[in-house]
């Protein structure tokens, strides 16, 4: 049995800000007014902010503009129950109130022939600033940066394409207006292209090439049709992978900056050096010894999730060939897991070709097919070719059960074999084809399979890993039945991770149950009056539960 405890929290909409004109949208006599004020000890008023009404009764948002003094007027307003919000470049947008930036704020209930004055607070955001040079300490101009907000789904800085800031001819940058929190400051050229790199050659070296070009030039003419060059050593491949601060290409190796509000962190100063670019090759095989058939590879790498990210990065060229033997170029220094995904069947594609080429593809899902074969290997480089890696290829697992309907009336046979199971990894995230490369974990994603009419289902060729279950009702099934439980080898596994590995897993069962448990009950507040507006929160007393997508946590308005 698991023990819950149930939390209140005040609850506001955060208004769209956007600015639109009044003409022509409904109006009444009723009017807010105010000022907006900077939130520190000065208190000095804020011009040019943006103040921002919407809400139940209002057809659109209306915005107001904050003049020499902070002051701001929103008339002709009809009744409605309305929400504020406040913004300013450089400054946290916040909601009237909201006890700080980021949170939900309070309603206001306005009717006609009223006029409310209030006064709203902005927070400066965070800064982050610094430096980027080059390897002899130059000044780099140019140069794409980001502070990236750890654990944020995308980066909220407010300025740029993305996000994206631009060193100036100084190789300075200034990150300004961001949430407190832990960033990532990250940096990549932005002249160079996906994948891109050249050749470099020391000085000694060019030295050497220049002499031969002197000898060359006084030696007798070569005969016609001579083109022999000069001999010299082969060049060294380098290239400029996405950089972290304090200066370094693996992302396991960067520094966190932790920001509160309107604190400034100067001095964010690093070198983005080019780093040589190595090799990795290896073999695909079979652990039948059998024949490999179509061969998928993808490599994976820790980096933020910004979508215009360039830098040197590995490039497949050359695809597991007959005998399996492939190879990656262009691979800076750091930690990668390349993954491989082969079919037994034969398809009239070549081994290891991308079914779903070109920048943004992506590989499709495993399609539940029993001959699919799975390999994945970690390797680490350090700038030196790293040869004789070796994945082997085993079969991939299968998981199976039935679902159950347990209640007053069965379950519709027809209702039933519309229902769908599948299975998540967390790990699975993202993935793209750039440069005919596969990149991210695409063979974790797994296809969902149909339940018969006799509850039972099958999802075969699995990539060993662990998963979570995910089951989706059809619409008449959805308002009548309630998840009860899941279990497999009889441990639950409802908000447990399942373990994929080498052995399949053939005693699933899901139940449903049209008998759903529930809690009720009354908020007041301190004076006995009901209390609206806010978020009723159940959730378990064990905090090991607290996780995205549970049905343990549930709430109501």
């Amino acid at each position: 049995m698991t023990r819950f405890a149930a939390v209140a929290i005040a609850y506001g909409l955060t208004a769209f800000t956007m600015q639109v004109r009044d003409d022509g949208v409904q109006t009444g006599t009723a009017r807010i007014s105010g000022v907006v004020l900077a939130a520190d000890a000065a208190s000095q008023p804020i011009r040019r902010a943006l103040v921002t009404i919407s809400g139940d009764g209002l057809r659109q948002s209306r915005t107001a503009i904050t003049d020499d003094d902070g002051r701001f007027v929103l008339d002709r307003l009809p009744s409605a129950r309305v929400t504020l919000t406040v913004s300013k470049a450089a400054y946290l947008t916040t909601s009237f109130g909201a006890r700080r930036p980021g949170r939900p704020g309070t309603t206001i209930q306005i009717n006609d022939g009223e006029s409310r004055d209030i006064t709203m607070r902005l927070t400066r955001g965070a800064v982050i600033a610094g430096t980027i040079r080059d390897e002899r300490g130059l000044p780099l101009a140019g140069v794409q940066v980001i502070a990236s907000r750890i654990g944020a789904v995308t980066t909220p800085a407010p300025f740029g394409d993305e996000g994206w800031l631009t060193t100036d001819d100084r190789g300075a940058y200034r990150a300004f207006g961001l949430e407190p929190g832990e960033y990532l400051v990250l940096a990549v050229m932005r002249r160079l292209s996906l994948g891109s790199s050249t050749s470099w050659r020391s000085d000694a070296e060019m030295d050497a090439v220049l002499a031969a070009l002197q000898r060359r030039s006084a030696a007798p003419a070569a005969p016609i049709g001579s083109t022999a060059p000069p001999s010299s050593p082969a060049p060294e491949t380098i290239g400029f992978p996405v950089t972290y601060y304090p200066g370094t290409a693996v992302i396991g190796n960067a520094t966190k900056i932790t920001v509160g509000a309107a604190e400034e962190h100067n001095g964010i100063d690093f070198a983005i050096a080019p780093v040589r670019l190595t090799t990795i090759s290896g073999t695909v095989a079979a652990a039948d010894g059998g024949s490999l058939g179509d061969v998928q590879l993808s490599v994976y790498y820790d980096q933020p999730n910004v979508a215009s990210m360039s830098g040197a990065r590995p490039v497949l060229s050359q695809r597991p060939s007959a005998d399996g033997t492939f190879r990656y170029t262009q691979v800076p220094p750091g930690r990668y897991t390349i993954m491989a995904r082969a079919r037994a069947t034969q398809t009239a594609q070549s081994p290891g070709v991308v079914s779903v080429g070109g920048r943004g593809g992506a590989l499709p899902p495993a399609a539940g097919d029993a001959t699919t074969r799975y390999a994945s290997v970690d390797v680490d480089v350090d700038g030196q070719p790293v040869s004789g890696v070796t994945l082997t290829l085993r079969p991939g697992v299968n998981l199976g059960g039935r679902v159950v309907f347990d209640g007053a009336a069965p379950a519709a046979a027809d209702d039933v074999a519309r229902v769908t199971v599948t299975i998540v990894s967390p790990a699975a995230g993202g993935s793209s084809v750039m440069n005919n490369t596969a990149v991210g974990r695409p063979f974790l994603n797994v296809a969902p399979a149909r339940v018969g009419g006799d509850g039972t289902f099958a999802i075969q060729g699995i990539a060993p890993f662990d998963y979570r279950l995910r089951v989706t009702l059809p619409p008449p099934l959805r308002d009548k039945w309630f998840l009860r439980s899941a279990t497999a080898g009889g441990r639950d596994i409802t908000d447990a991770p399942i373990e994929i590995r080498d052995r399949p897993i053939d005693d699933v069962v899901i139940t449903f149950s049209d008998r759903p448990t529930g809690v009720r009950g009354t908020l007041t507040a301190g004076d006995g009056s009901p209390a609206s507006n806010y978020f009723v929160v159940v959730l378990p007393r064990d905090r090991a539960l607290w996780r995205p997508d549970t049905r343990r946590i549930q709430s109501t308005r």
